[in-house]
């Protein structure tokens, strides 16, 4: 049991240097199409990407998903684009998101059949629980004055033609600036304390505790409620609920 609450309160809070994704040969920062993309296509012919197009439904036949339909992204042809039919012989991946994920496998007849019928697809796999248990990543944001010689982003967020451009001209040429970073540099997690929990009980809106806290975060001693990140731009610290 000592050893325990130990383990909780070593868990309780953290920081650390925010991981950033540099490439290992060029050391400059990287991100996922250089990582995986274009770096596998360089010596695989056998990935191809189809730009500018969007996921209709998935393609299921005798309970076995065969292919997917696709439109494209921005269709001129009116509200009912022409479908383009993509066969697999092996496997088919849905990876379109948070949001998208759910929304495709409706559409492809996976998911709750009364729901499925209100909108006139027939269901073709009984699954209830797709597109359920969303929550809101609620996020806020700590900003304050700086002096105006003070360096910062802000301009650059703001699209100012002559410091965005003289932002992109460094990162192009000496691969250094502010773009050579996400912004980011350090992370911290925190969790409430028993006191703290029984405080917001009391709460005008006392959905987290108990509620919240023990059915997802009291047995997870790894994971914050709240995590705050520590920008570069000197005008902003963000923090958010898990």
């Amino acid at each position: 049991m000592l050893l325990w609450r130990l383990l909780i309160n070593a868990f309780r809070h953290g920081a650390e240097h925010w991981l950033k994704w540099i490439n290992r040969d060029t050391g400059r920062r990287s991100d996922a199409a250089s990582a995986y993309i274009h770096s596998t296509r360089a010596k695989h012919q056998n990935l191809h990407l189809q730009c500018n197009t969007k996921i209709d439904r998935v393609v299921i036949e005798n309970g076995v998903a065969v292919g997917v339909l696709t439109v494209p992204a921005k269709p001129v042809a009116g509200y009912s684009p022409e479908r383009t039919l993509w066969k697999a012989r092996k496997l088919i991946i849905v990876s379109c998101g948070t949001l998208s994920s759910p929304l495709v496998l409706q559409r492809s007849g996976i998911g709750d059949p009364e729901k499925l019928k209100k909108v006139g697809v027939k269901c073709v796999v009984d699954l209830p629980g797709v597109g359920l248990n969303f929550q809101d990543h609620y996020l806020t944001f700590s900003t304050y004055r700086a002096k105006p010689e003070t360096e910062s982003f802000d301009d650059f967020v703001r699209g100012n033609p002559e410091v965005q451009k003289k932002v992109f001209d460094e990162w192009n040429i000496k691969g250094t600036g502010p773009l050579a970073t996400n912004g980011i540099e350090a992370g911290v997690k925190s969790r409430p304390t028993e006191q703290e929990l029984e405080w917001m009980k009391s709460w005008p809106t006392p959905d987290f505790s108990p509620s919240g806290w023990e059915s997802y975060f009291k047995n997870k001693p790894d994971k914050p409620v709240m995590h705050y990140s520590v920008r570069t731009n000197p005008r902003l610290t963000c923090g958010s609920l898990s």
